[in-house]
């Protein structure tokens, strides 16, 4: 009977673990792999029967089965056929593993090692290269007979055409074809082999596939037409090959791996079991497809319904997607979308910091609606660098201390810097202000802005103001950005604190502009008189001065003329007439300064008719 294991089963990317019965009478496989294992130590030889519908394995182990080569199925009388080299025996079993029977057994100098089924003629034939022969065996009778006995080399791998009931088989140095009967036989490749070793048959397409242990998968039409080479590999022995619904699969010499690809060679994907060791031959079969050609591509099934979102190759007959899903997708056809929060292949990336509410693209991972503040990239997992925040990493204010923003909402912790304001500190103080609370500048000298950060005036004060920021009103009674003390006001007014003025004129006794020079003796020669608050002497006070100029400019002219006229009279003056003129002179300027001193609003202006 079969051992029924988990199948641990590198199928679509990763590796899982199933468990599922299969039995004869009950429900049908939909595709199956059979592959004779070798084993490996302590690991016995054994045969594996894994159904990819169900994703599991069942294993027959029997006592003495040592080294299976090639095997088959024949959907008939459902019994699994195998060659085995070592107890020089072709056998065959019930699917279940019971029946345990022998077909032939050979001689010691026998070696059978390829093996084909037609289950409509009820023929199984095997290749014997100990013998160099080819034997047909009737499966209801197991009536025995060779059919080709000469012209061999060690024969190994063999395939029947059934729908042509003829054979093609590998021989060292060559391939031949003939018919069930060991006649029409015929050479199609004979040049460029070293050692084949197994064959396989589209009988859609008439194509043959072989393996070779020189590092090639080759490939020629029946009539040994259009050869191609679909996969090389150099120092790999490709050991036994089988064809099903447009996939090649194949085993390597020692190797625990059942490699599928397409038939062009394009796409490749392994499959692995863990009770797997060493395998050697493979055949793959459906006991339910029943299509009489192949889906197209992108379609599966008895009524080709569509494929999911394979990456690489959807299996025609089950929708498995061998070599995993496209992004996005999961599932053994890939037809499920990632679970919101993941994306990529298999799934298996998680999303990151999406803004609220929003999950990132199943495919490729990127966020719709952007990414949470402090986050950043194609899928939102790059944190933004210090000293920036937000969705965008915006650059952070003008912290304090140099202290790095809060990386979301741009706050600085710790207040500004002088010269800012906001919670970001994003906004620089208005002009005229410093500080970290934008403060108002002082009285600084000619309307110049104080430093925005220390506030201080570096081109000096007002008049008025004191102080490194000019914010120090002056004491009362002073002026001038050297806070001077006024002078003596008439009234006990203040001086203009910015001239230092009186607006009230000065004391009696006190004279200049500034009222603060004592006048001499009674006649208050050096009082000034200011009659308003910027210091502008009154307009009586300003004709008098006026006048006593213009008098001294019209003797001044009046002499330099006589001079220049050597002494000559103008206009027949006496000399009498010359000092009365210089007695006016002098009576008139000097009348005219007590005049301006006393505040006389008028003075005697010398007519030119009196000289």
């Amino acid at each position: 009977m079969a051992n029924v294991y988990p199948l641990s089963v590198l199928l679509l990317g990763v590796t899982f673990t199933v468990l599922t019965s299969i039995t004869s009478s009950g429900e049908s496989s939909k595709l199956v792999i059979l592959v004779a294992d070798l084993g490996r130590d302590p690991q016995p030889a054994s045969l594996h029967m894994i159904n990819l519908h169900h994703l599991n394995l069942s294993t027959i182990e029997k006592p003495f089965l040592i080294s299976p080569m090639a095997i088959e199925f024949d959907e008939v009388g459902e019994h699994i056929y195998w060659t085995d080299i070592t107890m020089k025996q072709v056998r065959r079993a019930d699917i279940d593993g019971g029946k345990f029977q022998v077909i032939s057994q050979l001689h010691a100098t026998s070696s059978p090692k390829g093996l084909t089924v037609d289950s409509g003629t009820r023929h199984m034939f095997y290749t014997d290269d100990g013998a160099d022969s080819i034997v047909k065996v009737q499966m209801t009778t197991l009536v025995t007979a060779t059919i080709i006995d000469t012209g061999l080399h060690t024969p190994r791998g063999i395939v029947a055409d059934t729908g042509y009931r003829r054979l093609y088989w590998v021989d060292r140095g060559k391939i031949e074809t003939s018919d069930y009967m060991g006649d029409l036989r015929k050479t199609l490749v004979s040049s460029d082999l070293h050692f084949p070793n197994d064959i396989t048959l589209d009988e859609n397409a008439g194509r043959l596939y072989w393996t070779d242990t020189a590092g090639y998968i080759g490939s020629i039409l029946v009539d040994g037409s259009d050869r191609k080479t679909v996969l090389t590999q150099g120092g790999t022995k490709f050991f036994f090959i089988s064809f099903y619904n447009e996939l090649l699969y194949y085993t390597v010499f020692g190797n625990d791996t059942i490699n599928i690809i397409s038939a062009d060679g394009i796409y490749w994907a392994p499959l692995k079991a863990s009770t797997i060791q060493s395998c050697a031959g493979i055949h793959v079969f459906s006991p339910s497809y029943n299509n009489s050609a192949p889906c197209p591509d992108g379609q599966y099934g008895n009524t080709c319904d569509p494929c999911g979102h394979c990456a690489y190759i959807c299996e025609k007959t089950t929708g498995l997607c061998y070599g995993g899903c496209s992004p996005g997708y999961t599932g053994d056809k890939c037809t499920a979308v990632c679970t919101p929060g993941t994306f990529g292949d298999e799934c298996g990336s998680v999303c990151f910091n999406c803004n609220t509410g929003s999950v990132c693209d199943p495919v490729t991972g990127q966020c719709p609606d952007g990414c949470q503040p402090g986050w950043r990239g194609s899928h939102c997992d790059i944190a933004c660098d210090a000293n920036t925040h937000g969705e965008l990493c915006v650059s952070c204010g003008y912290c304090a201390g140099g202290v790095s923003c809060d990386q979301v909402s741009g706050v600085c912790p710790d207040g500004c810097q002088y010269g800012w304001i906001g919670d970001k500190c994003d906004r620089e103080c208005p002009t005229n202000t410093y500080g970290a609370s934008c403060a108002a500048c002082g009285f600084c000298a000619g309307g110049v802005s104080c430093d925005n950060v220390s506030g201080k005036c570096e081109a000096g004060c007002h008049a008025g103001w004191t102080g490194e920021k000019c914010d120090r009103s002056c004491q009362p009674n002073t002026y001038g950005t050297s806070c001077a003390s006024c002078g003596h006001c008439a009234g006990g007014a203040f001086c203009n604190r910015s001239s230092g003025l009186c607006p009230t004129g000065c004391q009696d006794g006190w004279t200049t502009l500034l009222c603060n020079i004592k006048t001499v003796g009674a006649t208050a020669e050096n009082q000034t008189s200011i009659d308003n608050a910027d210091g502008i002497p009154p307009t009586g006070t300003l004709i008098g001065i006026a006048s006593a100029g213009i008098l001294l400019i019209v003797v001044v002219v009046a002499v330099t003329v006589c001079v220049l006229t050597k002494g000559i009279k103008c206009r027949g003056m006496t000399d009498t007439d010359f000092k009365h003129r210089d007695h006016i002179q002098h009576a008139t300027v000097e009348d005219s300064y007590t005049m301006y001193t006393k505040k006389v609003s008028s003075v005697h202006i010398l007519q030119q008719d009196e000289m």
